[in-house]
């Protein structure tokens, strides 16, 4: 049997989902294009599985971080500033809270849920399930740089989530999903790969 298999996202919980979010959840209310384009294709996953049987298994990754991530995710660039002495640009008064998420855990969880295949359709949230502020993460990335943080408090933006926040019983249960990566140890491991990195660039940190 051919299964499907899909990328969504945290995104589609918005702002109205009581945490910690599960996937049983409507998800009616995603505050931006992007979680609103995930939620649309999980349902069109979903009406298909019920109209002809489609085999389906989504997982919905929190906020991933760590060595060789995206440049537009806050912890590299945060990292990177620090460290050269650069200000750093907050959104809103700090107390945002994200479920910051390992990539190995993530990779761990995603290669369970596209080579078993535990249910027919299934929805998976893979999180860290402990999530962190804003306020927090900058404490925290000064403790792994080893640099007092320069920043500068901006207007929160539109399209932002208050908070995200991983129930993975499900996944624990289904995929044996366990994160082994606290943010501590996430953070050292990244810091280190970013002044590799700033080193390359001849940059001296």
């Amino acid at each position: 049997d051919v299964y499907k298999r899909q990328a969504s996202s945290s995104s589609v919980y918005g702002n109205s989902t009581p945490a910690p979010f599960r996937e049983d959840a409507a998800c009616l209310k995603p505050q931006s294009p992007y979680g609103a384009s995930k939620r649309a294709s999980e349902i069109f996953l979903g009406t298909y599985h019920s109209l002809h049987g489609l085999k389906a298994i989504i997982v919905r990754p929190f906020t991933v971080y760590g060595p060789r991530q995206r440049p537009d995710m806050a912890i590299g660039p945060f990292m990177r500033k620090i460290l050269l002495g650069e200000t750093i640009t907050l959104f809103g008064d700090g107390s945002n809270a994200r479920d910051y998420t390992y990539v190995s855990d993530i990779v761990a969880g995603l290669s369970t849920a596209v080579n078993s295949f535990p249910v027919n359709f299934g929805i998976y949230n893979l999180g860290n399930g402990s999530p962190v502020s804003l306020n927090d993460l900058v404490a925290a990335l000064e403790a792994a740089t080893g640099r007092k943080a320069n920043i500068e408090r901006v207007a929160k933006q539109a399209g932002d989530v208050e908070h995200t926040f991983a129930d993975i019983a499900r996944a624990r249960r289904d995929l044996g999903y366990t994160p082994q990566v606290n943010l501590a140890k996430g953070l050292t491991n990244t810091v280190a790969w970013v002044r590799e990195e700033l080193r390359r660039e001849g940059k001296a940190v």
